[in-house]
């Protein structure tokens, strides 16, 4: 299963985190960056079959919350040792090392958002004048609706792989209001690896 696969590459990468707040809903945004960043870069392929719907609280994959969800606790934390990553840590990857790198760069850049901030950035980011795939999709008479897959990559071809080689650091990193208010331009990176080359970075 693609997207069990893809929870298990998000949790290598962000297990040694020190903030331990890979909450289901933060796991959700994640997987969503990720599979937006791949039809971004054009390895279609590789998550064919992966889904996203419009939830109240952004872009939802329905396999990843029946998984892991606990019926008790809907800001559950993720268990690292549940049985479906067990299967996975015993077979071989389905995804390739390009896409195992993007995973780990968006998990980088991504995963210093709190999972609040992560659902504002899936609720109001703009790329130019693109409205984001969850906005152009959520209805608020509907528990869910299917985001069209051609919604996502156009979206994110934009924010992640575009001819202009422009790429921004997320919303909920920085106050972009301070930045207009004090002139202080807002800085463009070549592509999501050079942002998180960028935030790696020894202080």
């Amino acid at each position: 299963m693609k997207e069990i696969q893809l929870v298990y590459e998000i949790i290598k990468k962000y297990e040694n985190d020190p903030k331990k707040d890979l909450t289901l809903l933060k796991l959700q945004k994640l997987a969503y960056y990720c599979f937006g960043a791949a039809l971004a870069y054009d390895l279609d392929d590789e998550v064919n079959g992966i889904e996203f719907e419009a939830w109240k609280y952004g872009p939802v994959n329905r396999k990843i919350y029946d998984t892991f969800k606990n019926p008790n606790d809907p800001y559950c934390k993720i268990d690292l040792t549940h049985h479906a990553l067990k299967r996975i840590d015993n077979e071989q990857s389905a995804f390739s090392n390009q896409f195992v790198e993007l995973i780990s760069a968006i998990v980088d850049v991504y995963g210093r958002l709190s999972p609040r901030s992560l659902v504002n950035e899936t609720h109001e980011e703009k790329v130019d004048s693109l409205e984001n795939p969850w906005k152009k999709t959520f209805q608020k008479n509907k528990e869910s609706s299917l985001i069209k897959n051609q919604f996502i990559k156009h979206f994110f071809k934009q924010k992640f792989n575009n001819e202009e080689q422009k790429t921004f650091l997320p919303l909920g990193l920085f106050d972009y209001n301070s930045f207009l208010i004090d002139n202080i331009p807002i800085v463009a990176f070549k592509d999501i690896f050079e942002i998180a080359r960028y935030l790696n970075q020894p202080v």
